[in-house]
């Protein structure tokens, strides 16, 4: 099975949605075509020796829309780990931390939320190297935690716990110097 990403330009409404996802999961070969309407995206799991990108593209075009493959989600051997991550406080950390994963071997996408200190690395290959995360999270200037997958729900909690403290006490000392700052000019 092959998995594709295509845009899809023209849709309007759900009964578009319909005509679609049922037009190309009726092509020989297609397993399932999923449709979004908020991002005109569609993504088709097919068999390539039964069916083709173009043929999709050219379905889409008879159902009465114009459709681009986007390219590939996944190759066939990708494998996704979630990593926690410490020390980001802003999108510019976020920008950083993906950057810096990205320079990782056998990594090949990287999506990391700031609200829940996480990294996910889509990879090639039977096994991530850990020891290259960290080291390029310690490079970068921030904490790797180890595999989502292995902390506890506690040890999450005291990591939040530890960044709210952090972030409260760089808001008072900021309060005190702006009131400083205020008053004293």
């Amino acid at each position: 099975m092959h998995k594709q990403s295509y845009f899809i330009k023209g849709m309007s409404c759900a009964a578009c949605v319909r005509r679609i996802e049922q037009g190309i999961n009726a092509l020989p070969g297609v397993e399932k075509a999923s449709v979004n309407l908020a991002t005109q995206k569609m993504v088709v799991d097919f068999d390539p020796g039964i069916t083709n990108s173009d043929q999709i593209v050219k379905k889409l075009h008879d159902i009465g829309y114009d459709g681009a493959p986007i390219g590939p989600i996944a190759p066939p051997r990708a494998k996704t780990a979630l990593v926690g991550v410490g020390g980001m406080s802003c999108a510019a950390c976020v920008r950083r931390v993906e950057n810096a994963l990205r320079h990782v071997p056998h990594v090949t996408d990287v999506a990391v939320n700031l609200a829940t200190s996480q990294a996910r690395l889509v990879f090639d290959g039977d096994q991530l190297d850990l020891a290259s995360v960290a080291k390029a999270l310690d490079d970068a200037g921030y904490e790797y935690l180890g595999l989502a997958s292995d902390l506890t729900p506690e040890q999450t909690d005291l990591m939040a716990e530890g960044e709210i403290r952090d972030l409260k006490t760089k808001l008072s000392v900021g309060i005190v110097l702006s009131i400083v700052i205020h008053f004293g000019s």
